[in-house]
């Protein structure tokens, strides 16, 4: 088993509710985040860490400081409460995000891409 905010859990067929609530970003600050990556195979892997609000800008602060994620604000309106039946598959984390993740289509050009320091799991 993982400990909290150190390597990333894998999952299978995750799935949480919709919310149609705001999250206020401020309230946020200090408490528990999880990033759900989604692969074109529907697995899943959670990354967790403490969010951080500047006041202009959302981070993901993970236990290795060079490893801070920086929320996008177009990322935002994804973030949801943590249903209280998936806080276990989401390591204890108030809060989560999903994002959908894939292969580069051949000749895609990486520079437009944004260095996560995120690894999926083996």
């Amino acid at each position: 088993m993982w400990k909290s905010g150190s390597a990333p859990r894998r999952l299978r067929k995750c799935y949480h509710p919709l919310y149609n609530g705001h999250v206020d970003l401020a309230e946020l600050n200090g408490k528990r985040i999880a990033l759900v990556l989604t692969d074109e195979q529907d697995e899943s892997a959670v990354f967790t860490g403490t969010a951080h609000w500047d006041g202009n800008h959302l981070f993901m602060l993970r236990k290795d400081p060079n490893k801070t994620f920086e929320i996008h604000g177009e990322w935002y309106s994804k973030i949801r409460p943590t249903p209280e039946a998936s806080k276990k598959d989401l390591l204890d984390a108030e809060f989560f995000f999903r994002l959908s993740v894939g292969d580069m289509p051949g000749g895609s050009d990486e520079a437009g891409l944004q260095k996560t320091g995120l690894k999926w799991p083996d």
